[in-house]
């Protein structure tokens, strides 16, 4: 089956789906056969009124980041964080339930999968950015606890302390929390490249074709969003069940790191945006401080932006076709050669320097092997380490930089320069 039937099919299912009446939401995890009604009076529906779910809806899980591999052009994500908190609450559910947990931990399994995006700012990761101490979502989803959220937490068996410990990952609720999150944005961010891209070359199609039949095809025996029905409790531990899916699936995450979110690309975007809303940020006072940030969608920051500096209002409609320029740098006496080679032209513009981290691989998740439970590294070293060296190829210190060439981003990026947004 071609990859453009397995799209159109999965779509019409999902469509057939929804215009159904069963429940407040339809939502599915991509490559698996998690696809259900969220229904009425649960505590699905409670957390979504009692706690103002809402907003999400208008927060993009992925803002301006972008795709990246030779002959393929891809359109930007629009999935939001209110469907990764939905869907990252039901996978949550079918973890624990299938591990016969109480029904106490489950409720609390479920309130942490919504809640734990909750206090993500407008604009997401490019906005944490500027200051990760006072903008990270785990630490401040208190602030979203009003007395309706206690009521709805009592209704259901949940306690704040317990809850907060899921939500910081901590505990053996807070590490399958982790896990279900993992697989909830490695599924849909997939599904959202596969049916958000125009490939434009042979070259870019046989690249994806390969990927997809070799680690998430929908209709395999044992496709890559099934994986949480692997997860499994021995010991204190979870595990995984099938070693073979988990190492497609790691293989998978590490490929969306490399081409997709740490992608300088897609970096040099994040660093646009987020030098954008520092310049107008303030801890205490002003229109962007933390608690605002955490209040307002995409589309109010975007527009308060383009208020405050006009220039801004192209974004982040200028990205679609446009990608950085970069190079990579090993020292500071390289960064220097390389930054007056790049001054040297007056049509260039430097954007900044940013340093992309080494990805956490996830090879400390553990599997049974020969009947002992062990890290996947310790069971599997070969294909360990082959997904290691794909983690940490992208890491390093990289310069962006773009043309002065009358676009939209070039104009947007004259003006940053000239009054003196761009950092340093």
């Amino acid at each position: 089956m071609s990859l453009t039937t397995t799209v159109r099919t999965f779509l019409q299912w999902e469509w057939e789906r929804a215009n159904s009446d069963d429940g407040i939401f339809n939502d599915f995890l991509p490559y698996s056969s998690l696809h259900e009604w969220i229904p009425e009076d649960s505590v699905y529906s409670d957390v979504f009124r009692g706690f103002e779910l809402g907003r999400l809806a208008g927060v993009k899980a992925l803002n301006a980041v972008n795709f990246h591999t030779p002959g393929v052009t891809y359109f930007m994500s629009n999935h939001s964080r209110l469907d990764h908190s939905l869907v990252v609450g039901m996978v949550m559910e079918h973890i624990l339930r299938r591990n016969k947990f109480s029904e106490g931990d489950v409720n609390t399994g479920i309130a942490a999968g919504l809640l734990h995006d909750i206090a993500t700012p407008a604009w997401g990761d490019a906005v944490m950015a500027i200051d990760i101490k006072n903008l990270h979502e785990e630490a401040a989803w208190r602030e979203f606890l009003t007395p309706a959220g206690e009521d709805v937490l009592r209704k259901h068996g949940v306690t704040p302390g317990n809850l907060d410990d899921a939500i910081r990952n901590q505990g053996l609720l807070g590490t399958i929390l982790d896990i279900s999150d993992r697989i909830t944005y490695v599924c849909k961010d997939l599904f959202s490249i596969y049916t958000g891209m125009y490939v434009q070359t042979h070259e870019g199609r046989d690249y994806l074709m390969q990927f997809d039949s070799s680690h998430i095809s929908q209709f395999t025996s044992h496709p890559i969003g099934d994986i949480y029905k692997d997860v499994f409790v021995e010991d204190g531990h979870a595990c995984f069940a099938s070693p073979a899916r988990l190492e497609r699936f790691l293989r998978a995450r590490v490929f969306l790191h490399q081409n997709y979110y740490l992608h300088p690309s897609s970096q040099a975007r994040d660093l646009i945006m987020g030098s954008l809303a520092n310049h107008f940020y303030s801890l205490h006072e002003g229109t962007l401080t933390p608690n605002a940030l955490r209040h307002m969608d995409d589309y109010y920051l975007r527009n308060e932006i383009s208020r405050l500096y006009p220039p801004a209002k192209a974004v982040p409609g200028c990205f679609e076709f446009w990608n950085a320029s970069y190079k990579k740098i090993d020292s500071e006496e390289a960064e220097e050669a390389v930054r007056r080679e790049l001054e040297s032209d007056p049509n260039t513009i430097i954007i900044g320097t940013r340093k992309i981290r080494d990805v956490n691989p996830a090879l400390n998740y553990n599997v049974k092997h020969n009947g002992r439970i062990m890290p996947f590294s310790d069971a599997y070293p070969e294909q360990a380490a082959d997904i290691q060296r794909t983690a940490s190829s992208i890491a390093g210190t990289y310069m962006f930089y773009s043309k002065a060439d009358g676009t939209e981003i070039s104009d947007l990026l004259t003006h940053m320069k000239h009054d003196g947004l761009l950092p340093e």
